[in-house]
């Protein structure tokens, strides 16, 4: 089909071929997608028996969620936004050979600075801590371990930027099947290693409690790993072949860092709300950011089934339509995408919040999670769940912004959620018992 004919029948030609490139690939990222989530969904079920909602398992979620604010910031936020609009109009060219020094340049540069970001945190992790958890300096053990989970998870930062960048190669390829299965690789590891602990490693003791902690937390950064060489083969496939390059010299690595430069700042704003969150989550009673997590694991099912699915299937083609000039396309499948959220998301809202309780039940109700648990689980699930549509709409239309070149605008709603976010936490702390 030629882009003649795209362009001259709108309303027929190119709405025609982008539902089918939309429907074909949403298809078959939102079936590798639900495996996806539905593998973390036993993990998260396996975590809560392990480790049920108490001061361990603060430390973890606590722990982990320091890293990936990093990885939010830089891997699947900025460079992902970045990287592929770059990536895509680099193979518009037609110069394979070209593309792929564009991907070793920017492998370079992410093997020094992810690593040097790495080794600082690993450094300095009591003081990240102590600034973003600040609630949990008392009691001083619950710190303590906050401190030495944080240093084990640290290196997922480097792992999860390489399968980002692994993913943006692939998805700009239009090659979805891989990378959304590349979460399972995770799932997996994490799932064989809470079988151990089940049945071989009795948490009878705190002490026995603990030691299981650093096994699960050995066991997330170890399954980081097999989520982005998992994707490598896949890669190779399509002609890359694995070089070091530095310093950087393609201009396409200037152009992504350009592009990245608002992505980081519009990104680090959203980051300012997870900090804002943490250090006022950190003073609330122990397990109680627990079941924060939890019931946002809930609501993240029908979020990553369907909602990151239609972006992750939008964002490849939007950006070269982007790159085409072809504004009125842009404008589509945009409209398109959107509407497919809504027609999605808003039914399973509905459902969510009608049977939040006894999925709870069912998802974490064993082990060491009580029914306390699942009664604060369930108010945080239907109070989470409320966003579902707008949380796909957002996942949806902010990437576009950076295809277009329009960062402005993602930057001013990051600002606006941040003081939103602030007003809020602290009225609740103040006005609420």
């Amino acid at each position: 089909m030629s882009r003649t004919a795209q362009k001259t029948e709108p309303g027929k030609v190119g709405v025609i071929s982008e539902s089918s490139h939309l429907g074909r690939h949403f298809r078959t990222v939102s079936i590798a997608t639900a495996i996806s989530r539905i593998t973390g969904f036993v993990r998260d079920s396996i975590n809560g028996a392990l480790f049920g909602a108490g001061w361990i398992s603060d430390s973890y979620f606590m722990a982990i969620r320091i890293p990936s604010m990093l990885r939010d910031l830089f891997a699947e936020g900025a460079l992902s936004s970045a990287f592929i609009p770059t990536f895509s109009r680099s193979l518009q060219k037609g110069d394979s050979e070209d593309a792929w020094d564009l991907m070793n340049q920017v492998f370079t540069l992410l093997l020094l600075v992810v690593g040097l970001l790495v080794g600082l945190g690993i450094l300095f992790a009591p003081a990240v801590v102590d600034l973003i958890a600040h609630g949990f300096l008392s009691p001083p053990e619950k710190y303590n371990l906050t401190v030495a989970l944080t240093r084990m998870l640290f290196p997922i930062l480097m792992f999860v930027s390489m399968a980002a960048l692994w993913m943006g190669c692939l998805n700009a390829h239009h090659k979805f099947n891989i990378p959304a299965f590349a979460p399972v690789a995770m799932n997996l590891t994490l799932i064989l290693a809470g079988a151990y602990l089940l049945y071989f490693q009795h948490a009878d003791t705190q002490e026995k409690e603990l030691s299981n902690m650093r096994f699960w937390t050995i066991a997330t950064t170890v399954g980081m790993l097999f989520q982005w060489l998992i994707q490598v083969p896949s890669l190779r496939k399509l002609g890359w072949r694995f070089r070091l390059i530095f310093p950087p010299t393609h201009p396409g690595v200037f152009e992504m860092l350009v592009l990245m430069a608002p992505a980081v700042i519009s990104q680090s704003v959203m980051q300012v709300n997870f900090l804002i969150n943490q250090f006022f989550g950190s003073y609330l009673p122990h397990g109680d950011l627990s079941c924060l997590y939890y019931g946002n694991r809930l609501m993240q099912l029908p979020y990553g089934v369907f909602g990151v699915a239609i972006a992750t299937v939008v964002f490849p083609l939007i950006s070269r339509q982007a790159a085409q000039g072809d504004r009125a396309a842009v404008q589509n499948t945009l409209s398109r995408a959107v509407e497919a959220a809504a027609f999605i998301t808003i039914p399973c809202t509905v459902g969510l919040v009608l049977t939040a309780e006894p999925i709870t039940v069912l998802a974490f109700q064993r082990g060491k999670f009580d029914a306390t648990a699942t009664a604060l689980v369930t108010q945080a699930t239907i109070l989470y769940v409320i966003g579902l549509f707008f949380y796909s709409s957002n996942k949806i239309l902010v990437p576009s912004f950076y295809a277009l070149q329009k960062s402005k605008w993602p930057l001013a709603a990051a600002l606006a959620a941040m003081a939103a976010d602030f007003i809020l936490n602290l009225s609740a702390f103040w006005f609420i018992d």
